[in-house]
């Protein structure tokens, strides 16, 4: 009995313990995502696509759940770009086509 009261409590603290480090790093994202946009005089982070791939990578580690609470940007935007994808995708949901060179 007191080693199932010991454990509720210890997945109780771990869990809270998670929520607490999950809104610390979702409120230094929009920080962070701020002071970019302010630096940099634009209105939206557009991403090069091996910025994106490496953003994937990263983030196919990460509980989806979890990913959705911190993510600055939009999820589908990270997913790796086709060999012949001339698409820049940003922070926000606009897209912008680019022409071949």
């Amino acid at each position: 009995m007191m080693f199932t009261r010991w454990k509720r409590w210890l997945v109780a603290w771990a869990e809270r313990q998670q929520q607490r480090e999950i809104q610390r790093l979702h409120e230094e994202g929009c920080r962070l995502k701020e002071e970019l946009l302010r630096l940099t005089a634009e209105e939206q982070i557009i991403l090069s696509p091996e910025q994106r791939r490496q953003l994937w990578e990263k983030a196919k580690r990460i509980d989806p759940e979890i990913l959705k609470q911190i993510a600055q940007f939009d999820l589908q935007d990270l997913q790796p770009p086709s060999a012949n994808d001339h698409t820049v995708y940003s922070s926000t949901d606009s897209l912008v086509q680019l022409g071949r060179p």
